[in-house]
Order: structure tokens, then sequence, then C-alpha cells
């Protein structure tokens, strides 16, 4: 199984991130994070020099279907569902995951997903030659060759020989000014297995930007891009998400933005015969603060509501996309499905190199009434599963926990039940 392959994925990411930014959802605005070592085979500063990486137990592979047990708080949303509280912690991942697939597509259509900036990558990476650089290799034209397209290849160690991730980029102009798309592969692999975990496949359309180097759009300048992904495990299509977003002019370090999304698991949780859904968005009060150090911090309240819908009875619905703003009508909604109630997640999150480096939630309310906080582990390495942690709770009830690393792989545990879910690309997917 994919999960059980994903076991070893507890193990070094040589890409040194450290630090941490403050909450922007009041408006704060973020400190920058430290910067990594310099030296092309340290240890990163942020974890301990005797440390080392620890091993993930993977979630069974097949859960406890017993129903909710007395133990299970009295505040347990109702319904006719069996273990009505594992679904409530299955939407609490799916609600997280709305902003940061949102986040995840704007930051690799930006300079600075690959090695292109010009901070501490060192010329011979950034001039696209596929040197090895603390465990970062960046091609332009990518390794095949193509025209118009660059290839970045993150690694688990340093020294660029444990493959983790490969994504690759293509972009062609559009017929009019200001307007480009974009396919991107990104391909995931376990720690020594040549055989993806999953694929995941990215469409993005740009307009009203203005273009720089490898195709980026010129942030400063603003754009509008609308990006359709999906994510596969094996042959089958598990992910679908559409989102949308207007970044506007600025001549500062910090812009503002909108955003919309939408997304659904096509595949369902067969054990709860049930498909999860999402959408909502930043409507209007975000920002994107570029910080010293060349990483990126995205701050706002997301808003937005899960459903649910018997397997194979959801889909996204497009509407017209957005050119301004606050966002009345959002482009993308759900069909199909029923809801299960609203979300508001106030959310930082930093990003170096395309890569999470800080992820901080504090006191969103669920769809359930229950509350959700996240924060991330600095002394875990960002391919440990413990790098990212998620608690689920009402009151002072833990009612589920999720451990992630930085691309969004791991497990969610129910408390009440004891059940585990396997998480990839931060949706629980079966």
């Amino acid at each position: 199984m994919a999960y059980r392959r994903f076991a070893a994925l507890a193990v070094v990411l040589g890409l040194a991130l450290a630090g941490c930014s403050g909450m922007q959802g009041s408006g704060m605005t973020p400190s920058a994070p430290g910067v990594p070592a310099q030296t092309d085979d340290a240890v990163p500063a942020a974890e301990p020099m005797n440390a080392s990486p620890e091993a993930e137990t993977p979630a069974s592979e097949k859960p406890s279907e017993q129903p909710a047990t007395a133990s299970q708080p009295a505040s347990a949303p109702a319904g006719k569902r069996r273990n009505p509280v594992n679904a409530s912690a299955i939407d609490a991942v799916n609600a997280l995951s709305a902003p940061l697939k949102t986040y995840n597509d704007e930051t690799a259509s930006e300079p600075g997903s690959d090695a292109s900036r010009k901070d501490d990558i060192k010329p011979a990476v950034r001039s696209g030659k596929g040197n090895c650089h603390r465990g970062i290799e960046f091609y332009s034209p990518d390794k095949a060759g193509d025209a118009n397209s660059s290839e970045k290849l993150d690694y688990y160690n340093p020294s660029c020989t444990q493959l983790a991730r490969d994504a690759v980029r293509k972009w062609t102009a559009g017929s009019t000014a200001g307007t480009e798309t974009v396919v991107k592969t990104i391909t995931n692999y376990a720690q020594g297995s040549a055989t993806p975990i999953s694929v995941k496949t990215e469409n993005t359309t740009f307009s009203s930007a203005t273009f720089g180097a490898f195709g980026f759009p010129v942030v400063a300048k603003g754009y509008q891009r609308e990006t359709s992904g999906q994510l596969s495990v094996g042959t089958r299509k598990n992910v679908l998400s559409d989102s949308e977003s207007v970044m506007a002019a600025s001549t500062t370090n910090v812009n503002s933005y909108c955003t919309d999304a939408a997304g659904y698991n096509a595949l369902g949780i067969a054990k709860l015969q049930l498909t999860f859904g999402w959408q909502g968005g930043a409507f209007s009060g975000g920002t994107r603060t570029a910080n010293a150090d060349g990483s990126v911090t995205w701050a706002a309240t997301h808003a937005g509501q899960t459903e649910s819908a018997p397997i194979g009875g959801m889909s996204i619905a497009t509407g017209t996309l957005n050119a301004a703003c606050p966002i009345t009508t959002p482009a993308y909604t759900l069909t199909g499905g029923t809801s299960k109630g609203n979300y508001s997640i106030p959310i930082s999150v930093t990003y170096y190199h395309g890569i999470i480096r800080n992820l901080t939630v504090t006191g969103a309310t669920l769809a359930s009434g229950y509350t959700l906080n996240v924060k991330t582990n600095a002394s875990k390495w960002p391919a440990n599963q413990g790098f990212i942690n998620g608690t689920v709770t009402s009151g002072t009830t833990t009612i589920a926990i999720f451990n992630v690393n930085a691309y969004g792989y791991g497990k969610l545990t129910v408390a009440a039940t004891g059940n585990q879910f396997p998480i990839q690309d931060w949706n629980v997917i079966r």
C-alpha cells in the first residue's frame, strides 16, 4: 500500500528550514524566519546536532470499525453516520486542506518556489544547471531539455542522493498580452524507492500579469490566477481541487490578495461510505509578505464550509472568475453534497523554496463546533511526520490529532474510536 511505503518518509530532508513567523490574522507583520546555514552539507540550524530522524509508525491498514464508545464527548455532533466523530475529524483535515492547497498552488506559481531566487542558493544552482546544493537541484530547461521548462528536485539528504520530490514545470505564453498557461507535475517518493507515492498535476492560467525569468509572474505587478489540480495515488484520481486568486499590485514587500477554492476526495472513504469536500477561501484581507531571507509568508482568515455526499455524488461547479477583491461570488463551488457547517481558519504559513517552513493556526472554529490548533515542531526535520501537528478539541477534550510532514503526508488519529486514516497531500484519502 502507498501509505505503508510512506512510513519511510521520516528521514532527513536536506533543506535548511528554520524559524517561524507570527500570526497575521490580526494584521500583524510576521518576523522573517532565520537564514539557513550556508555550508553545503551542514545540519540545518533547526535540527539539534545530536538529533536523529524518527521512524514513523504507519496507521493500520484496517482501522477498527466499532461505533463511538461511551468515552465519546457529549458534544460530538449528532447524525445517522456510524462513527460521526470520525467524519468530523476528517472534516477538520479538509478544512485545513482548503487554504493550504491554495497556498501550495500559489507558491508553486511564483519565483522562489524553485531555486531561481537570489538568496542563499549558489549562482551555479540558480543558473539551472542541476548543481546539488543542500538537497536541491534545479534545471532550466528541465532534465528532458523541453523548451520553456524548469525542474526542481528536493532530496532527503544534502548530498542529493535520496530523491523526495520531482517537480517539472512547463509554461506557454498565451495568445493575448499578460496571459500564460503552466502545467506542473509533482512526483513524490518514499526514501529509497523509485516507485512514486503519488503524482499531482496542476494546470494554471495567469492573466493581467507581467512575466519575468523562467516564466514566473512578477508579483509586484499583480495578476489573476486559476489552478485546477488532481492528486493520483497509483492509477486512481483521489483528490480533485480548483482555486483562483487575485493578487493586487504593490510597491512594498507586502501584497494583498483574495482567493476562493473547492475540492473533494473523488474516491471517498470506503469505511464510512462517504465522500468529503470543502469550499471557501480568503475572500478579502489576505496578505503575502516577502521576507528578507527569500521566504514568503501568507496570512488570512479562511472562511468556508465542509460537505459530504455518498461516494460518487460530489463534483465541482465552475462559475465566473473574479478580477478584483473582495470576492462576493466564488468561482468554484461544490455540487451534490450536504453542508456539514461552516469553518473559520486564521492561518499563517511561511514557505522557503516552495516548502513549508512554518505553519500556525490558532483557535480555528470548525463545522462540528470543535476547535482546531496547528503548530510546527522546529525540532523535527521537515520530512518527519511530526513536523506539523494538529489537534481538534471540544473544550478541554481532545477529539483527534494529526501529524504530517511539510508535504502534508502523515496520519489522522481519532481519540474516541482509535481509528487512524492516512493523509496524503493534506487530504484523508481512504
